[in-house]
């Protein structure tokens, strides 16, 4: 199979060779402009690979998945993460299968500070979801 058949099969994959899925941190800004509901779904998928998904349903809010390599968490990154969920998501947040943590109820325009605030604690998303490396289960 050639890759132009690969692109027309594959939504995810023409996404890809596209635009890089990692620079859309860069149009953060444009896309709380442009705002929730005006959002392509192209960007939608890729803002997977720094970890995001639409809360479902689809009520304007996001799903963050933080990477915790091999679920080894310093107790200052842990307490940071809740801070987040605090600040940003309603008070909570979920322990995954491959040991991540998922903060949910995260909006569009608050996400550039959610990456902020996790970042200068150490802590990234990045990879979090989307064709990555991922924890063994």
């Amino acid at each position: 199979m050639d890759w132009e058949t690969v692109y027309e099969r594959n939504s995810v994959e023409r996404i890809k060779r596209d635009k890089p899925p990692l620079g859309i941190r860069e149009e953060l800004p444009a896309l709380v402009a442009l705002g929730y509901e005006a959002m392509n779904e192209e960007d939608v998928v890729r803002l997977q690979w720094w970890g995001l998904y639409h809360d479902k349903p689809k009520v304007g809010t996001f799903m963050l998945r933080v990477k915790i390599p091999s679920g080894i968490l310093a107790p200052s990154r842990l307490r940071r993460i809740g801070e987040v969920a605090n600040r940003y998501g309603r008070g909570d947040a979920e322990l995954t299968t491959r040991q991540c943590i998922q903060l949910h109820w995260l909006e569009l325009g608050r996400l550039a500070d959610v990456f902020a605030d996790l970042e200068d604690a150490g802590i990234t998303s990045a990879g979090g979801c989307g064709d990555t490396v991922r924890n063994i289960t």
